[in-house]
């Protein structure tokens, strides 16, 4: 997996570059664009490569959306109650 990691660093940091040394003669301005988009996109295939090909940031991240969604439910529970007496409190 490390030796996975490794190429894939590699490849995002060197491919833009090999882009940009590439900005030469009529093909220029297409290799502008090139660069400047898969030089954009660095961070994401960063974050991807070392955050969710981790096993442990994986399970970091289904911990958190966890108690995300716990407390989401009970805080849509509180306010069901509250609507409930408020409704009834209307009705009186």
């Amino acid at each position: 997996m490390l030796t996975f990691k490794a190429t894939a660093q590699l490849f995002i940091l060197g491919c833009t570059w090999s882009l940009g040394i590439l900005q030469v003669g009529p093909a220029a301005h297409v290799m502008s664009y090139l660069f400047t988009i898969i030089n954009s996109l660095q961070g994401v295939f960063i974050f991807l490569v070392h955050c969710l090909l981790s096993q442990q940031v994986r399970e970091q991240y289904r911990n958190w959306l966890k108690r995300i969604k716990k407390t989401k439910a009970e805080s849509e529970k509180y306010t069901l109650s509250s609507r409930i007496m408020s409704d009834g409190c209307k009705h009186s």
